[in-house]
């Protein structure tokens, strides 16, 4: 039993750069988006425009729901709608994409 390891032991790095930076870029993103919509929450008034007190897991869907009433302000009231449905609309069209993709490639013949 030896107590230090020579270093050819050693175990390679838990994983190769090209695996990081991509999701370093990705939490990036995710941050960026995340503040661009606390920033256009806070000078649009949010909650307090479409009268939304909501305290629970579905308040997404509620707030979704009330937007509409974004439309009939200022500019960033339309950015801040764009914001809100930018998330559900990515979401959908990816799942949307996997799944035409999924089924196009057992169509074809192998």
């Amino acid at each position: 039993m030896h107590l230090f390891h020579p270093p050819e032991d050693l175990e390679p790095p838990l994983a190769p750069p090209r695996f990081w930076v991509p999701l370093a870029v990705l939490v990036l993103l995710l941050g960026i988006y995340a503040l661009t919509g606390l920033w256009l929450e806070a000078r649009v008034d949010w909650p307090e425009v479409a009268n939304l007190h909501c305290h629970y897991r579905a308040c997404g869907w509620i707030a979704l729901s009330k937007s509409g009433s974004l439309f009939r302000r200022s500019g960033y009231d339309l950015m801040y709608f764009a914001w809100m449905w930018a998330g559900p609309a990515i979401g959908l069209s990816s799942g949307v994409f996997v799944l035409v993709r999924r089924w196009w490639r057992r169509r074809q013949p192998s």
